[in-house]
């Protein structure tokens, strides 16, 4: 199971560095569409990525999760994270549709991961 979940959240992760390409596709659910606004984003999914890994801590720490796991979790936040950096070059390049939807990917990531995390039962 825990292979499955994995394989999906690296699909997402991948997600993430490919829908850049798909820039007209955001729609009208997107995050923002204005510079600012789009910084504002890429904080939050910096803020998400902080609690997902205190919540592998916590998980971790009341043996919901086992060592394996967790570094697994991790090592997914950091592709996240590195992700979240790229995108806040692309909005510094003016590039706020591509960084909207590359947020709009690690965002999903992220809910995966936090998910998996509460389904060992991990506390939020």
């Amino acid at each position: 199971m825990l292979k499955r979940f994995l394989k999906i959240a690296a699909l997402a992760c991948a997600a993430a560095f490919a829908l850049p390409a798909l820039q007209g596709c955001t729609g009208p659910n997107a995050l923002v569409s204005q510079v600012s606004g789009e910084r504002a984003s890429v904080g939050k999914v910096i803020a998400s990525v902080t609690s997902v890994r205190d919540m592998v801590t916590a998980g971790l720490n009341a043996d919901k999760i086992k060592a394996a796991d967790a570094e697994n979790v991790r090592t997914q936040l950091n592709v996240i994270r590195q992700g979240a950096d790229i995108a806040d070059a692309m909005v510094k390049k003016g590039d706020v549709s591509g960084a909207d939807a590359k947020l709009l990917a690690l965002q999903a990531s992220i809910d995966a991961l936090r998910a998996y995390l509460i389904k060992q039962g991990v506390k939020p």
